[in-house]
């Protein structure tokens, strides 16, 4: 372990244990928590390539045992050779520098090509194409594994599985939908205690169940309100100095035609039309007219010449001036029920594009109008609302008042807390539910005071929710979700049945490990013959596990590494 101030560790060229060794690279809240899941939880050794030892998640992985740090002001040839690659099971890349990421990880590839390598990187598209390029590469993003937790905890819905054939979803006791088991139970003062033993009855103190729900609606159904602009498009373009000048227009009009009444034998109407049409088209000069008519028709043309230009000019203005708001996509109508997102960044673009793509109305607010997830949310028409979001100000633009939500998804823990404390201060309008106000925090323990002091605000952390995919990714784990409540987070994986292993020769019904590990759904193989290929529930059937099954468990990181060595042919069980 190496403390700040002392001299950096010299990295051991050969394995002095039987331990696991693991390359990381990279000094963010990410990288801390996957040093700490790989070092604790999987019992290896770990080296972090850091570009600075003194910094703030560099400190906190120096701490953590099994864990060394290798000083580079970039993860080079020589960093990596130092942090010891070429005798390390996987090397994680967990900068939040997507070109940077995909570098290092065609340099190791050079280097190092039997190294399994796990990527961060927040661009799908090239996630695809470093795959295709670096055979033992796995591209990932940590902002597509947080951001259904954030958007379920901004729509007040519970987060589902996604467990093939299977409505699970993980909720809160006292749910109405049917239990199926305990995932989290303990008290405020004591350890959480994941999967439980014994039924849902039984534990008092539950915190988190799984239970059963309905299959999601049609996406057809929550398809979102085609935007009503009309009315609100036109009072845009009639802007403050068009309005003033037809004011005048309309003032001057007046005045000449009572003067024409008061002086004329002409009816009002008869006044209006020669008022209107010599104001804004001019007139035949008549001689026979009287003193008073002709001083009229003189003023009105006079002033016409005047003001014309003037309508014509804030006409042109207002128009262009809405044409560029309508193309940087500003709120341009009331909204109500819509969800608003403060920071476009990898997350805040990734909870935007989830709830687009739920159907759930969108205000994305961003203080720099470069943010990479500003030009994202226009490509999806969602409004962008440019300013400080700590300000009322902004906050109203963006119609927080009528939102269900708002989610905060900026960096930076002081900004995080004042932006949600200024939403939580917006006034709500008439008719409208309390608002949820969901933050991004790292630290757990200001997570814990933040819900307890507010009851609406729901914090989570991206790389807590991340992290453990990560993690067991760098282990070689195939994992499918994450359940995460408090400091303890539940894997979902699905694990193949091979020949030979221990595995087949036992029910899935009794793989279950009380504090461990619990079967959701066995998906049993094909047969030659016909039949097979469907998903049951584990406790239907007592046949012996064959070749070819699959099944689907939820467990602790050390259930799922056991399970997943029992899966392994020739292993004793």
């Amino acid at each position: 372990m190496w403390v700040p101030g002392a001299t950096l560790p010299v990295m051991p060229t050969e394995r002095s244990t039987g331990q696991r060794h693991f390359v990381v690279c990279g000094d963010n809240p990410l990288a801390y928590r996957v040093s700490y899941a790989l070092s604790t939880r999987y019992e290896g050794t770990v080296a972090v390539v850091v570009p600075d030892v003194t910094g703030r998640y560099a400190a906190l992985m120096a701490a953590l045992r099994g864990v060394e740090l290798v000083q580079s002001a970039a993860p080079d040839a020589d960093a990596l050779r130092r942090a010891g690659a070429g005798r390390a099971e996987a090397v994680a890349l967990l900068d939040q520098d997507d070109g940077a990421n995909v570098d290092t990880a065609l340099l190791v590839d050079e280097h190092w090509p039997e190294v399994r390598q796990v990527v961060r990187i927040f661009d799908d598209d090239l996630g695809a194409s470093l795959e295709q390029h670096v055979e033992r590469g796995q591209a990932m993003s940590s902002s597509a594994f947080a951001a259904p937790e954030l958007v379920a905890a901004a729509l007040g819905e519970p987060m589902r599985l996604h467990v093939p054939d299977r409505h699970l979803v993980v909720a809160e006791p006292g749910t109405e939908l049917p239990v199926r088991q305990v995932l989290f139970a303990g008290h405020d003062d004591e350890p959480v205690r994941p999967l439980p033993a014994g039924r849902p009855e039984q534990n008092k103190d539950v915190v988190r169940v799984l239970a059963s729900a309905p299959p999601p609606p049609p996406r057809a159904a929550t398809k979102r309100r085609p935007p009503r602009t009309t009315l609100r498009t036109i009072g845009m373009v009639a802007g403050r100095n068009l309005r003033i000048a037809l004011l005048v227009v309309v003032g001057l009009i007046a005045v000449a035609a009572a003067t024409i009444v008061a002086t004329t034998p002409h009816d009002l109407a008869t006044a209006l039309y020669m008022a209107v049409v010599t104001a804004l088209g001019g007139g035949d000069p008549d001689v026979d007219l009287g003193a008073a008519e002709r001083a009229t028709r003189v003023v009105l043309t006079i002033v016409s010449v005047a003001v014309i230009p003037l309508v014509t000019a804030a006409l042109v203005d207002g128009v262009v001036r809405t044409r560029l708001l309508l193309d940087r996509g500003v709120l341009i109508e009331p909204m109500s029920g819509h969800v608003v997102v403060v920071g476009l960044g990898d997350l805040g673009t990734r909870v935007v594009k989830t709830l687009v793509d739920r159907g759930v109305d969108v205000v994305a607010v961003d203080r720099d109008e470069q943010a990479r997830g500003v030009a994202v949310a226009r490509e999806l028409t969602v409004p962008v609302v440019i300013g400080d979001a700590r300000q009322a100000a902004t906050l109203r633009t963006a119609q927080a008042g009528s939102a269900r939500a708002v989610v905060v998804a900026t960096s930076g823990t002081a900004t995080t807390v004042g932006i949600g404390f200024a939403a939580d201060a917006v006034e709500r309008d008439a008719g409208t539910d309390d608002l949820r106000v969901v933050l991004r925090i790292f630290d757990e323990g200001l997570r814990e005071r933040l819900e307890a002091k507010v009851p609406h605000f729901s914090c989570a952390s991206a790389s807590h929710l991340a992290a453990p995919r990560f993690a067991a990714a760098t282990m070689g784990q195939e994992v499918i979700d994450t359940v995460a409540y408090r400091d303890r987070v539940l894997l979902v994986a699905g694990i193949d049945v091979k020949q030979g292993s221990p595995l087949a020769e036992r029910a899935a019904r009794d793989l279950d490990e009380p504090g461990r590990l619990r079967v959701l759904a066995l998906h049993t193989a094909a047969l030659d013959g016909g039949g097979g290929d469907k998903t049951i529930d584990p406790g239907r059937s007592l046949r012996p596990l064959r070749r070819g099954d699959r099944v689907y468990v939820i467990a602790t990181a050390d259930g799922l590494r056991r399970i997943q060595e029992q899966a392994r042919p020739g292993v004793l069980a």
